[in-house]
């Protein structure tokens, strides 16, 4: 064993080697080329509540070069202290006396376990060395007077009613901070919560979603978080008609909302979009008047059937749609009763005419047979018209009356 408690770091292994403890060797994902002395700092244990801050830091270190910073969550899951950091309710604290340092929101109690904060530095001599902060993190019951984190939707327009579970005797320290993390002044006071910090806030919308806080107390401040999302509330209108052999599909969203895109949908589930128009289809979208417009040459009948609308307003993280609710009517079937009735009567006629007409060419005389034929070619003919549709004529008008 050494003398000391030394952690190096060669290649993508850690070679453990601590006073009174057995060697221990440890994979990093990623890997590492340096070979780096690591340093255990004193461990420090955080007892909070839910609303509560946690501070960690890491003192600088004046003869050392400073390089980054990483911090380990309870989930083992590792991140660089960076602008880019993206983990919600960890902060960076930028501070020259502090080598990293981190505020941690406690928003609930998932957060209970171990942390570490990590800095790589470089020393005399250009030795690497990782100096590290073990921290855990208990989350205690807040004895009902914040919970965990809360979840809103709330649609556009509406107004969003934000308190405390339950009163506190801190009310008049209340203050409201926005998802813009700064505080609110845009709000009026909710009378039937006065005393659990209850706040209005008057037609949302979509710049409202985020994370909203009530902060209260002296001293030490409690917060109380609400994760918002305010749907868009904008309708939309869609139809679809036709010019001679083309068919227009379009949708127009209300208050004439500058969009990101459209799209449609066919009956059997085609999604059209101006990126891959199929042959006979050309865009005609006006995206910066909430138009949305299709135009389909030679429509088929299933082009002709009902379409759906879909489109995205700029800056909106959802999707509006709409129906054109088109229905294809069918001409009416025909009657087999009325068919089969109209048969049973002329089908005995027609045999009863043809059996006269030849009785009369046979056994009438000579003179009279070309009479009696001419009559009964009016009599076909008169069958045969019976047949035909004739268009409705208006009746006569009767202009005047002579009596003798």
């Amino acid at each position: 064993m050494c003398s000391k408690d030394v952690w190096k770091i060669v290649g993508p292994i850690i070679l453990i080697t601590v006073t009174g403890v057995t060697t221990a060797i440890i994979k990093l994902v990623g890997g590492n080329d340096a070979v780096r002395d690591i340093k255990i700092l004193d461990k420090k244990n955080f007892d909070v509540k839910v609303g509560e801050n946690v501070r960690v830091t890491i003192p600088a270190d004046e003869l050392n070069l400073h390089e980054k910073c990483f911090i380990y969550l309870n989930n083992g899951e590792r991140y660089s202290l960076t602008e880019e950091l993206s983990v919600i309710g960890i902060k960076i604290i930028e501070n020259y006396n502090y080598a990293c340092g981190v505020n941690i929101d406690i928003r609930s109690k998932t957060v209970t376990g171990d942390w570490t904060l990590v800095s790589w530095e470089i020393m005399l001599y250009y030795i690497p060395i990782e100096r590290r902060l073990p921290f855990t993190i208990n989350v205690q019951d807040n004895g009902g007077d914040n919970t965990e984190s809360k979840q809103i939707m709330i649609t556009e327009g509406s107004d969003l009613y934000l308190h405390l579970d339950s009163k506190t005797d801190l009310s008049e320290t209340c203050k409201l901070v926005g998802p813009d993390e700064n505080e609110s002044v845009n709000f009026e006071l909710d009378p039937k919560y006065l005393e659990s910090c209850g706040f209005i806030i008057k037609n949302v919308k979509p710049s409202d979603s985020g994370t909203w806080e009530i902060r209260y107390g002296n001293g030490t401040i409690l917060r109380a978080f609400t994760e918002v999302t305010v749907n868009v509330s904008e309708a939309m209108s869609a139809r679809q008609y036709s010019e001679q052999s083309t068919l227009v599909v379009e949708g127009q969203v209300d208050n004439s909302r500058q969009l990101e895109y459209c799209r449609f949908v066919r009956i059997d589930g085609l999604g059209i979009s101006s990126e891959n128009l199929p042959d006979r289809y050309t865009s005609h979208d006006s995206l910066a008047t909430g138009l949305c417009r299709i135009r389909i040459e030679d429509a088929t009948i299933l082009d002709h059937h009902s379409w759906t609308v879909v489109a995205r307003i700029l800056g909106q993280d959802v999707e509006i749609s709409q129906s054109t609710m088109n229905t294809i009517t069918m001409p009416p079937a025909a009657d087999p009763g009325n068919l089969n009735n109209q048969l049973i009567f002329w089908i005995p006629m027609i045999l009863l005419v043809i059996v006269l007409t030849a009785l009369v060419v046979l056994l009438a005389p000579k003179s009279n047979r070309k009479r009696t034929l001419d009559r009964m070619n009016i009599i076909r003919d008169s069958i045969r018209s019976s047949f035909q549709k004739k268009p409705l004529q208006d009746p006569p008008s009767i202009t005047g009356v002579t009596v003798a």
